[in-house]
């Protein structure tokens, strides 16, 4: 088992064993910080994924800000679990449950569930057996069935490459020992193909709305420079990058993901709007340079060819 650099990754009490990620024996009241209270988070969604799978868990797997950055005031907290076979529906509807009690507060944490056998050998688009994230917490309180199916998900080609970058085992095998490298063409293909997702939230909430501001502007990074960076770190990379008349909305939702309190997106929605046009422009020329010729179109990956001041076409 790989163990976490604490003093550069984690919060104070934070240590790795044989069990999982456990907070240590120091007074309660000496490491109630809002540093720590993430790693219980942490400490019950390990432990959850435990009860659930027993010996058919191979690893679990930390990576995203926590790791490559820092966690920001509205990062989220991001597992990947791997398994030696798929969760039946009990068990999903398990872990949901659970996992409703446990993601929000502090933080929000998005857990992801792979077959061993269903990722390695590589190929794309792979499987991902289970995702539970914050952004269906309305869908999981109704009981919608929808997100309890496995289903191919063409986005898990950069997640696992996250994965490998960060190197961040707290239960099982290195990353390297159970995860394939990814090639740099698939996660590519992977980026762009959740760009239209994320489209779908401009006209949601003040909190959606910023993360697509962001998500875009870290699509764009990821492809230019092939290197995986925060969110915060891809809006410094774009802002030197874009012309003057989109930095604003770049730099305010920057300053909301690190905390600023400077939402109320809704009145902004034209400039939003303009926004979005211009870095899928700049995606897309990006994508077609690297596109080897045996490789489909960016437009038969994204569907949405444009961006229009009323939404998504």
């Amino acid at each position: 088992m790989t163990r976490l650099a604490e003093s550069a990754i984690l919060p104070l009490g934070f240590q790795s064993s044989r069990c999982g990620p456990r907070l240590s024996s120091v007074p309660r009241s000496a490491r109630r910080t809002w540093r720590d209270l993430w790693t219980d988070q942490v400490d019950r969604a390990i432990s959850l994924v435990r009860a659930v799978l027993g010996n058919d868990l191979i690893g679990v797997y930390l990576f995203g800000s926590a790791v490559i950055g820092g966690l920001r005031a509205r990062s989220d907290i991001d597992l990947m679990a791997v398994s030696s076979r798929r969760l039946t529906i009990r068990e999903k509807r398990k872990i949901i449950e659970q996992m409703l009690t446990i993601s929000g507060k502090p933080r929000s944490v998005e857990l992801t569930v792979v077959v061993s056998s269903e990722i390695r050998p590589w190929h794309y688009p792979a499987r991902m057996d289970f995702q539970f994230g914050n952004w269906w917490r309305s869908e999981y309180e109704k009981g919608v069935v929808e997100p309890y199916r496995s289903n191919v998900n063409p986005d898990l080609a950069s997640l696992i490459r996250l994965v490998l970058h960060a190197n961040a085992a707290v239960i099982g095998p290195p990353p390297a020992d159970v995860f394939d490298p990814v090639p740099r063409s698939d996660y590519i293909a992977g980026l762009v193909s959740t760009i239209d997702e994320w489209l779908e939230d401009l006209n949601e909430t003040d909190v959606g709305i910023r993360n697509v501001v962001l998500a875009l502007a870290r699509i764009w990074c990821g492809i230019v420079t092939d290197q995986i960076r925060t969110k915060d770190q891809a809006a410094e990379w774009a802002l030197s990058r874009l012309p003057r008349r989109h930095r604003a909305i770049l730099q305010r939702a920057k300053a909301g993901y690190v905390g600023e309190p400077v939402e109320a997106w809704q009145k902004l929605m034209p400039e939003v709007h303009a926004y979005s046009q211009h870095v899928i422009s700049e995606i897309k020329t990006a994508a077609g340079r690297q596109r080897k010729p045996d490789q489909p179109e960016l437009d038969d990956l994204l569907t949405s060819e444009d961006v229009s001041e009323g939404g998504t076409q």
